[in-house]
């Protein structure tokens, strides 16, 4: 995007974008993302990230990915909202879940979550009964091209109408019409 800048081969911007093609592939419109990143320089790029190095949690490549996608959310279209978890962070898996040692003299708790094959083993001074262990957040819904286009055609009747017709949500055909610029009904 950026030719043959020295700055713009810096491992986050490559890692930033490698992530939004990996994660989001079938999400964005690969044109809009290339104008997106011409507008802007791999300078204000890091500048970006250095503001959302304050604002939240993550790795360089991840924090270059969100600062990608807000500047593909600034362009007319479909929007898409993404957090540092968007990108494969927070994830839980065998390695990372570790279980406390428990004191001799006192009897474990173990909590299962909503999946049958995450337990994690809780330990504490006082006596306890089974606790829930929330599963990770998983990221925000998005819709696709052919629920806008379907909101699109049926712009002259009221969002409940039109959620029941296409079988979501009358909050996701709000956020349809307000991404299109559609208004309300």
């Amino acid at each position: 995007m950026w030719g043959t800048r020295r700055d713009a081969l810096d491992a986050p911007i490559i890692g930033g974008t490698a992530l939004v093609l990996h994660h989001l592939r079938h999400s964005i419109d690969l044109v809009r993302l290339g104008n997106c990143l011409t507008e802007v320089t791999p300078r204000q790029l890091h500048s970006q990230v250095a503001a959302l190095r304050e604002l939240t949690t993550g790795t360089a490549p991840t924090l270059t990915a969100m600062a990608i996608m807000a500047n593909y959310n600034k362009r007319p279209g479909r929007k898409i909202e993404v957090t540092n978890r968007s990108f494969g962070g927070g994830s839980i898996n065998a390695r990372s879940a570790r279980t406390a040692k428990t004191p001799p003299n006192q009897q474990p708790s173990t909590a299962l979550s909503a999946e049958p094959h995450r337990t994690v083993t809780i330990a504490s001074t006082r006596p306890q009964g089974p606790t829930t262990v929330p599963a990770a957040i998983p990221p925000a819904q998005t819709y696709t091209n052919e629920q806008a286009e379907a909101v699109a055609q049926l712009y002259d009747q009221p969002n409940a109408a039109i959620a029941d017709q296409l079988g979501i949500s009358t909050r996701t055909v709000r956020r349809i019409r307000a991404d299109l610029g559609l208004g309300r009904h």
